[in-house]
């Protein structure tokens, strides 16, 4: 069972929480559609950005903060799993490995 006195003291915490985080800076181009990004950096200073849904949509940007430009999905036929959900897939981290770009499992 939870206090009135210890809830009270929970809510007393939440602006010290919610100031401990900085903001996040400005982005320009297609800022949407970034569920769990992984990021990654290539030689060349291009970022390529890897996020949930829309078949692993694959974005890149010149900077951190854009503009982003999406350039398609990872895999434009979804899964090959016929089950519920098989084109909002997950992705996972990714990594750059001998000018090789793979999501780790």
């Amino acid at each position: 069972m939870v206090s009135i006195s210890g809830l009270l003291g929970a809510v007393a915490l939440l602006p010290a929480l919610v100031s401990a985080y900085a903001l996040p800076e400005a982005c320009s181009g297609t800022c949407t559609n970034a569920h769990d990004p992984s990021i990654i950096r290539r030689a060349d200073g291009t970022y390529f950005r890897f996020s949930t849904g829309g078949k692993v949509a694959i974005h890149t940007a010149p900077s951190l903060t854009g503009p982003w430009t999406y350039r398609g999905a990872m895999l434009p036929s979804g899964s090959s799993i016929n089950l519920s959900g098989n084109q909002d897939l997950w992705v996972h981290p990714a990594a750059l490995s001998q000018n090789a770009m793979k999501l780790n499992n």
